[in-house]
């Protein structure tokens, strides 16, 4: 038995090592004991051991970690490091097949195979390649630049001594400064990788000779990527990223080939290992954080992403495992495995990737029917290999085959951050991270990467060329700067602060940001005073084009009003004669139209009563023929349920019933059909009549069951109606329950009948009602012939009155016209003449500020010697927001102190002290923020500024709960939504806050949490480690679905609501008093109305004063918290803690508000009253 990594155990609370002490027990003892139900003991008897090898690294120095009790079993053998012949022995007898070892040695030869001899064209080839490989397996792993410039020494010395060539003249066209030394920062353009070439088939490892062309076929790579992908990735490919991603694709080139890269969050870790599998064209499945629990899918090879959930355990694990290695193993397509540390839930779940890097295995992963389901699948990959590669079919060999196909197929890449003690502990426990793995170190951005971000981002913005020189210059200096600040801030106060590549690209986003909308705002105050100076000249020029309308206008006035009365006297006297002639149509003597109008209305109330008479008779005859009616729709019905076969058959009857015989005679009574005179069959010797045949030649017809439902009920025949009721109305044979025995179709027939005597009886009670009915209906008819007439002759006199009253309007109107152009024109010419009166002085003043304004819209990164501070400095506040949020006072002051003497230093124009505040805070606001308990210092201030500016939800930093108060008070107008980590609903909460945005009313819920629904959250009490549940909602993962933003919660895909997304657009326009247009006139009745119509003229600050518009905050009452890179650059961290002037004021308002109460009630009144007015006069 042989048992590797001895020491490896760590010791328990109590000092013991249980997996040292289990093989103690089977040396010492041979017995174990089963403690899962109860304590049996486990006789070894069966198990010979005969021999026990151990092996083990010394851990410290003259220290093994191993308890006595167990070593005493051995005999400790100590193994020295190899010497150079044994290694160069081991690695000349290296078969040409890259073989995985534990040993990091191995990874260089492995390298070194990927090339291929066509590629080789001279000696210096393979030496530069062996050079690129040692630089890959043991630099890479070096994090102190004095080791790694040891190494580059080393390895020239083993050039000079082993390859015989100097190492600087081997890499000679690497030297970019040309000082003959090749340095470690030339050897970063020592690049080799296989996707230089796309057009190539075979894709070759080969040096890349021109940095610029493969930047564009990298570019090339990630638009696909982007496009095949619902979460693209913005990337700038400079040379640091290209040179990690040409690490990463090397060791997924590699057989059996895994990756550790280090480094902090957002440094770019994840983003360019699915770049790489994308270009190797591997599958790439990640970890992701969701709500609830996975379903998992049988099907193997079709694997989700694994996906986290709160309650995410080992179970879980193991399970998401199975599909990841059953993957590798049957599918033909190499598989990434990505794996974070921050995804490590419980430190269990690295043993298992531990295992999958060193064997391919996991111990214990799959029971034996699963193994056995595994090996069935495995026999029919073995068959369809070579002959000479097949297995013997064996469960052990189909397993080992199963194992060797996870080992080739699978790449494992685990991206850890080197902050803290956790990851030294992880590699030391977990020794395979480091034996099984190709480390990549990702070092802090270098300063060509810092610049070619800068440069990339800064190009779309509107800058001269030497400005955005030195805003990229300033921009590497904020972020180096910050991170030697930061290291300060840790030694001196131990507190923790992050500086990371997110860090940086927040910085340039938020510069764009504001200069954007400092630039609207500029270019706004610029074209209202271009505007009033336009509306200056357009006045004076309207002067005396006005005054000679007015005279134009006096004669053409005298004129209308003359026309004016000429057409009142015409129209008067046409009123007249119109009247007249209507009275002698309408044959009416001295009589007015409004008699003739009363005439008329007379007749049409006669009219009226006689339509209603006739409409009572109407009702009354509906009202009797309803009666038969329902017997009349049974009938027919009835006739409709009778078949063509029911027909036929009747006809066939030779001697029908006696009912049927009576149904058909009363039908031929009633269609007047005559009877045929036959013998009597009784023998009487008369003749009889018989209604039989004549029935059998009805029912012949093809349309009989037609002709009886189309009968003219209404015209039945007297004569027949009278035969019907003496002889078959009263007959008892004649009912339809009695001949429906012999017939059904006889006894719809009967139905028929009696139905039709029943109508005809109800009609002819109608007839006189009805004939009274068409009497009255004509009489109605004369009346209204006569109205017509009448309302004819109406019409025309009030068709011809209202005609001429319009031509009388028109000509007034014209009047009016005339009156209120010549009253107008005159205002004009006073207001004009009282604006150029007023405003004349103003035109200098206002030409100049126009001019400084539109400088200022390119040049707004620097101070123009102008008074306000409000257009100044905006890199520096970007910087401010972007590093210090995290930082104490003391150290912010200090930093940005620097930064202003190094933009003096660079000749860019500054403000001599700086304040955040000033630049891109409101007064207004910021007195709104002190009277909802904002403590009124500076840092306290600067804080809110932050907040309100950021791209990023904040995180407070606020152990006295000063900031939770005032962000209580602040949107308590808001719906604000309080929610802790731990709240039962919270998920549920901040669901229908993200989704809805706002309130909604109960009509609009229908749900029974309504009261759950806001526009604001603050989360609570959150610790160092936030839930992975919040992570797609602070990195604002947004896509689109069915045409709506969403976002996905958990398992729950949901509408990112627009009231909701609000909080990533920072409100950034203010309003600037110096440029305020001040108001000449006196009074408002002199202001200038509608014969200006541009409504730019306003002569007041249009400029609205902002609010706090973030829809979620994040507070810790941790006083120092450890925020690693990885949660750091989700959020926007800002020290709240209280200050010395902060409590000073706080402290007074308290001793005030003790000894004085009615003083702190007039001072808060006052506040509230100074607040109110400058509100107001910001708004009017």
């Amino acid at each position: 038995m042989f048992v590797d990594d001895l020491s490896l155990p760590q010791a328990d609370p109590h000092g013991a090592f249980p997996p040292l002490e289990l093989l103690r027990q089977m040396l010492d003892h041979a017995t174990w004991y089963d403690v899962k139900k109860e304590v049996n003991t486990l006789h070894l008897e069966d198990i010979q051991v005969t021999l026990l090898v151990s092996a083990m690294t010394i851990r410290e120095s003259a220290k093994l970690g191993v308890p006595p009790r167990l070593l005493r079993h051995f005999n400790v053998i100590s193994i020295s490091e190899f010497s150079d012949h044994s290694i160069r022995t081991i690695f000349t007898k290296q078969n040409v097949r890259p073989v995985h070892r534990g040993n990091v040695k191995s990874y260089c030869m492995q390298g070194v195979l990927l090339s291929v001899p066509e590629t080789m064209e001279e000696v210096s080839c393979m030496k530069t390649l062996w050079v690129h490989e040692v630089t890959r397996v043991f630099c890479d792993r070096l994090v102190d630049s004095t080791d790694r410039q040891w190494l580059l020494g080393t390895v020239a010395t083993v050039c000079s001594e082993h390859l015989h060539q100097d190492f600087h003249q081997l890499l000679q066209h690497l030297d970019q400064n040309n000082d003959g030394i090749v340095s470690e920062d030339d050897m970063r353009s020592l690049l080799y990788c296989d996707f230089a070439d796309p057009k190539c088939e075979t894709r070759q490892y080969v040096p890349v000779t021109d940095l610029e062309a493969l930047r564009g076929v990298v570019e090339g790579y990630l638009s696909e990527f982007n496009n095949m992908s619902k979460k693209p990735m913005s990337l700038v490919m400079f040379k640091f990223a290209l040179e990690h991603l040409g690490r990463v694709s090397r060791v997924l080139r590699q057989s059996r080939g895994h990756a550790l890269l280090a480094g902090v969050g957002g440094s770019g870790r994840h983003s360019l290992t699915r770049l790489a599998a994308h270009i190797a064209d591997y599958e790439l499945v990640e970890v992701k954080s969701i709500l609830q629990p996975p379903r998992l899918d049988c099907d193997c090879t079709q694997i989700p992403q694994i996906e986290m959930s709160r309650t995410y355990g080992l179970t879980e694990w193991r399970e998401d495992l199975k599909l990841l290695v059953k993957k590798a193993g049957f599918g033909e397509q190499p598989v990434v495995f990505l794996f974070s540390d921050t995804q490590i839930k419980q430190e269990v779940f690295l043993e298992g990737v531990c295992s999958l890097l060193s064997s391919g295995e996991v111990p214990g992963l799959f029971p034996s029917d699963e193994k056995h389901t595994i090996c069935d699948k495995m026999r029919n990959v073995d068959r369809q290999r070579d002959k000479s590669k097949q297995t013997d079919g064996s469960t052990t060999a189909l397993w080992q085959l199963f194992v060797e196909r996870v080992r080739e197929q699978l790449h494992v890449v685990i991206a850890m951050s080197p902050c803290g003690d956790t990851f030294r502990n992880r590699l030391r426990r977990f020794p395979a991270l480091l034996s099984c793995c190709t480390i990549d170190w990702f070092q802090p951005w270098p300063e060509d990467a810092l610049q070619a971000v800068a440069v990339r981002l800064l190009k779309e913005v509107e800058l001269p060329d030497d400005t955005r020189d030195g805003c990229v210059a300033l921009c590497q200096l904020f972020h180096t700067s910050t991170q030697t600040l930061s290291q300060r801030y840790f030694e001196e106060l131990g507190r923790y602060n992050y500086v990371t590549p997110t860090s940086y690209l927040q910085l340039l986003h938020t510069y764009m940001v504001i200069l954007q909308k400092k630039r609207e705002e500029v270019k706004c105050q610029e074209s209202r005073y271009t505007t009033g100076l336009e509306r200056l000249e357009e006045a004076a020029s309207s002067v005396g084009a006005m005054q000679q309308e007015l005279i134009n206008l006096q004669p053409i006035l005298l004129t209308k009003t003359r026309e004016v009365e000429e057409k009142m006297a015409m129209v008067e006297k046409r009123r007249g004669e119109v009247a007249e002639v209507v009275l002698k149509l309408c044959i009416i003597d001295h009589l007015t139209v409004i008699k003739v109008e009363r005439v008329v209305r007379q007749d049409e109330e006669v009219a009226n009563q006689a339509a209603g008479e006739a409409n009572n008779i109407r009702l009354e005859c509906e009202a009797e023929l309803n009666l038969a009616l329902p017997l009349l729709e049974d009938a027919t019905a009835a006739l409709n349920t009778i078949k063509q076969d029911d027909i036929v058959f009747i006809k066939a009857m030779k001697n029908p019933p006696s009912g049927v015989k009576l149904v058909m005679e009363a039908i031929c009574v009633l269609l007047g059909e005559k009877p045929d005179r036959i013998p009597d069959p009784l023998g009487t010797g008369k003749m009889v009549e018989d209604y039989w045949s004549v029935s059998k030649r009805l029912l012949g017809d093809i349309k009989f069951k037609e002709n009886l439902l189309n009968f003219d009920k209404e015209n039945i025949s007297p004569k027949a109606i009278q035969v019907i009721r003496s002889k078959y109305r009263d007959n008892d044979e004649f009912k339809p329950e009695k001949i429906k025995v012999a017939s059904k179709a006889s006894e719809s027939l009967c139905k028929w009948v009696l139905a039709m005597e029943r109508f005809e009886e109800v009609d002819r009670k109608v007839a006189p009602k009805r004939e009274a009915l068409r009497k009255a209906d004509k009489d109605y008819q004369s009346l209204m012939a006569e109205l017509r007439k009448k309302q004819e002759a109406l019409r025309g006199v009030q068709e011809e009155l209202a005609g001429l009253q319009a031509e009388l309007d028109t000509v007034k109107k014209e009047k009016t016209e005339l009156e209120q152009t010549v009253e107008l024109c005159n205002i004009k010419k006073e207001r004009a003449e009282q604006l150029l009166s007023a405003l004349g002085g103003e035109r200098s003043r206002w030409t100049e500020n126009a001019r400084q304004l539109a400088e200022i819209y390119i040049k707004l990164t620097g101070d123009l010697a102008l008074k306000s501070m409000r257009n100044r400095d905006v890199l520096l506040a970007s910087g401010s927001i972007a590093y210090l949020g995290a930082f104490t006072p003391e150290f912010r002051t200090c930093q940005t102190a620097s930064w202003v003497t190094a933009c003096r230093s660079r000749q860019v124009p500054c403000s001599s002290t700086f304040d955040l505040a000033s630049i891109l805070g409101d007064p207004l606001t910021i007195r709104d923020w002190t009277l909802n308990g904002l403590p009124t210092d500076a840092f306290s201030i600067d804080n809110g500024v932050i907040i309100s500016n950021t791209t990023r939800w904040p995180l407070l930093i606020d152990p006295q709960g000063q900031a939770n108060k005032w962000i209580r008070n602040m949107e308590k107008d808001n719906s604000l939504q309080v929610l802790k980590l731990s709240d039962p609903d919270f998920i549920r909460t901040l669901e229908n806050c993200v989704q809805f945005g706002q309130p909604t009313n109960n009509s609009e819920a229908h749900s029974s949490i309504l009261t759950l629904i806001c526009s604001k959250v603050l989360l609570e009490n959150v610790g160092e480690e936030l839930d992975p549940i919040l992570e797609p909602l602070l990195l604002k993962q947004t896509f689109k679905q069915s045409g709506s933003t969403c976002i996905k919660l958990g398992d729950a895909t949901i509408e990112y609501s627009p009231e909701f997304r609000l909080a990533s657009q920072a409100v950034l326009t203010f309003p600037h008093p110096s440029l305020t247009l001040r108001s000449p006139f006196p009074h408002p009745s002199l202001t200038l109305p509608s014969p200006f119509p541009h409504p730019s003229l306003a002569l007041h600050s249009p400029f609205p004063h902002p609010s706090l518009k973030c829809r979620m905050y994040l507070t810790t009452k941790l006083s120092n918290p450890n925020y690693v890179p990885e949660v750091s650059v989700k959020v926007t961290l800002v020290n709240f803690a209280l200050t010395a002037a902060g409590l000073e004021d706080q402290l007074l308002a308290l001793v005030v508000a003790h000894e004085k109460p009615e003083l702190e009630e007039e001072r808060v009144t006052l506040m509230l009253q100074t607040a109110a007015n400058k509100k107001s006069v910001c708004c009017s």
